[in-house]
């Protein structure tokens, strides 16, 4: 391959490839990526299948799934949240931690109602 060729190719894998890994890694209509995956019984999804080279921690947990759906940090923190205020083990303080219920994580991934649902 000439020089100047193999220059070219190289700073457009450079600037095109980690774009669209990136791009496949984020929710539909998000332009932050997913920090939780969630997937079984769930409604259409809003990302397709586990790929391998992507999502490498699942695939060598052997996880494998046709649709999912992702939450980027935005969508997590928009669901209804509550507060606890556990003392911690490692340092025997009490921390305020805030998050939503799992219960609405499931139902906003579109999964039918189950028992724990309120």
């Amino acid at each position: 391959m000439k020089k100047r060729e193999f220059l070219l190719a190289l700073t457009l894998g450079a600037t095109v490839l980690p774009n669209r890994l990136l791009a496949q890694q984020t929710p539909k209509g998000s332009k932050s990526p997913a920090i939780l995956t969630v997937t079984g019984v769930i409604g259409s999804g809003n990302r397709g299948a586990l790929d391998p080279a992507l999502d490498q921690m699942m695939a060598k947990q052997k996880i494998k799934f046709d649709k999912a759906y992702a939450f980027d940090y935005p969508t997590l923190m928009a669901l209804p949240a509550i507060s606890i205020k556990p003392t911690l083990e490692y340092d025997n303080q009490v921390h305020t931690l805030k998050g939503p219920l799992l219960t609405d994580v499931v139902r906003a991934a579109g999964a039918p109602n189950c028992c724990c649902a309120r």
